[in-house]
């Protein structure tokens, strides 16, 4: 992961830890509206996602757990929608960068897993998939 983590420093000049707070906040994100015998599989083969998804924008609360939250409130794709906007917020990167930023860990972990578990993962978060289609 730290590959990833670097080519994203590189690509979208943004810090190590931005870099590390928007996947972190984009797995989570996956990890709460995944199935979970999928999201476990993707853990099982790569289990040093962890170390990125404990510190994620989004993970345990923050503004956007807080905006996911209001916006499960008003609907479930708002609630999608809104926590996306979150998690680029709270890392620092414009939504305009979303979509680079969101194809390139799973292009990632696609290599290391299959397109098939990444296409079902993806698919639990239309607002995530929206943004690489």
């Amino acid at each position: 992961m730290m590959d990833f983590i670097q080519k994203a420093t590189t690509e979208f000049g943004i810090d190590a830890g931005a870099a590390k707070s928007a996947a972190g906040g984009i797995l989570n994100m996956v990890k709460d509206n995944a199935d979970k015998a999928d999201f476990g599989s993707l853990m099982d083969k790569m289990p040093d996602l962890k170390s990125v998804m404990t510190g994620g924008a989004g993970a345990g609360g923050g503004v956007g757990g807080l905006l996911g939250k209001v916006g499960g409130m008003l609907g479930g794709g708002a609630g999608s929608a809104l926590s996306v906007a979150g998690v680029f917020e709270k890392s620092g990167l414009s939504m305009d960068k979303a979509g680079g930023f969101v194809s390139m860990p799973f292009g990632w972990i696609k290599g290391k897993v299959g397109g098939d578990l990444v296409g079902r993962l993806l698919g639990s978060v239309p607002q995530l998939k929206s943004l690489i289609d």
